[in-house]
């Protein structure tokens, strides 16, 4: 179990001086807004992901570097992006980010047409961008059919309908053979959804 004492130890990897911790109820992962020195976002994640974040934070950092408004990652007081900790023989993977400016989904309101706009240019840069981005440092990403989702999907539908099985791996079967070219095949934002970035009050996201 993560305890306030053992959450402020890792926020300790990042920041010598911590005068509050803020549990934001993640979803996948356990996130704390830390306050001291610096205000900075900890991100807790279950099990042995050190190459996994890594990658991750690998292209953070080469979309920020090409001004993309992205929460960029922090370097701990040992010049690390990812650290590993065990509390209770229970491996975490443990790393730090910006606060992103602005509001979040509860408190800014109904997104309009012109965040709607904004939202879209973002996502067309991040995506551009990553046709671009030499990935050849860091471990690779899942492929798009490796998507836990989609293979637990099969046997869900085999319970319910076979022949649903049937038309859902012909699908897949498909897709896989299109040609993976560098103009239409690469990395893509999986969860760009309302909660998952913020607006200030000057429409900057």
């Amino acid at each position: 179990m993560l305890t306030e004492t053992k959450v402020m130890s890792m926020a300790s990897l990042f920041t010598n001086n911590i005068t509050s911790v803020k549990n934001l109820n993640g979803f996948h992962n356990a996130v704390y807004e830390v306050c001291g020195d610096i205000t900075f976002i900890l991100r807790v994640a279950e099990g042995k992901r050190d190459d996994e974040t890594n990658s991750e934070i690998d292209y953070l950092k080469y979309l920020h570097k090409y001004l993309v408004p992205v929460a960029p990652p922090i370097a701990s007081l040992q010049n690390q992006y990812v650290h590993l900790a065990v509390v209770e023989d229970k491996c975490y993977t443990v790393s730090a980010y910006q606060k992103a400016k602005g509001k979040d989904c509860w408190s800014r309101g109904i997104d309009g047409r012109d965040r709607f706009r904004i939202i879209g240019q973002t996502l067309g840069r991040m995506h551009r961008l990553s046709m671009l981005y030499n990935n050849y440092k860091v471990a690779k990403r899942r492929q798009w059919d490796e998507n836990p989702h989609l293979v637990k999907a099969r046997y869900v539908l085999h319970n319910y309908n076979a022949d649903l099985t049937d038309k859902f791996d012909s699908y897949i079967s498909l897709m896989c053979r299109f040609p993976k070219k560098k103009s239409s095949f690469g990395l893509v934002h999986g969860d760009f959804l309302f909660s998952n970035y913020f607006f200030d009050d000057d429409n900057n996201i």
